[in-house]
């Protein structure tokens, strides 16, 4: 593993382990590494839900993010704009841990 994934699943663990504590903004921020990430994102949003799946007893919401990943996951598959896509996600996500 690279430095810089041990970096990307560092900022991952951190957001997405508490996503409730950020406001959208500072999500937005944070998780640029999604942005840049085009290239494994199958891998990533795979670590996110590993992430959401291991705090579902700290937050039955995560059950519901799960949902979310898959989705997305399912429309880069079918070539929906990844950007949009990407958004999609983090709205999705951090308007229901608000």
């Amino acid at each position: 593993m690279t430095e810089e994934q041990r970096n990307t699943y560092y900022e991952l663990e951190k957001v997405f382990g508490n996503i409730e504590n950020y406001s959208l903004l500072d999500v937005l921020n944070k998780i640029d590494i999604l942005y840049k990430g085009e290239k494994n994102i199958f891998e990533i949003l795979e670590y996110i839900n590993i992430i959401l799946y291991k705090n579902i007893a700290k937050d039955k919401r995560n059950i519901e993010y799960i949902g979310y990943v898959e989705d997305i996951r399912k429309r880069l598959q079918t070539n929906a704009n990844y950007n949009m896509s990407i958004d999609k996600l983090l709205l999705n996500i951090w308007k229901r841990a608000d």
